[in-house]
């Protein structure tokens, strides 16, 4: 959605803003569907039987997960510009780093 930006300002002032309200409209459904469903997984594992480094990578990704929805939520209700961008970055950067935890569990 960032990389739109630029793009959507030439076409309006508003087109940003009106583009980013569309996307939270699907993006927030897809992020309480991945929220849900790494639950489910984790009810799915024996987490008595895995490793202490596997229940470490677990409790952190549980908490970047947590920290990228709650910048984004900070993000998508902030009139700031200045809060927005900073809690935009966090989202992101959080966000990869979940996945990057994510891809260490699985392998």
């Amino acid at each position: 959605m960032a990389s739109l930006v630029p793009v959507l300002r030439k076409i309006s002032p508003e087109a940003p803003r009106k583009a980013a309200e569309q996307f939270g409209r699907l993006a927030w459904p897809f992020f309480g569907l991945a929220v849900f469903t790494g639950i489910w997984s984790v009810f799915e594992i024996d987490l008595d039987t895995v490793s202490s480094g596997y229940n470490a990578a677990l409790g952190i990704k549980l908490l970047v997960v947590a920290a990228s929805g709650g910048a984004a939520l900070l993000h998508s209700n902030t009139q700031s510009a200045a809060i927005r961008g900073i809690t935009g970055g966090l989202a992101l950067l959080s966000g990869v780093v979940a996945m990057y935890v994510g891809v260490l569990l699985v392998a």
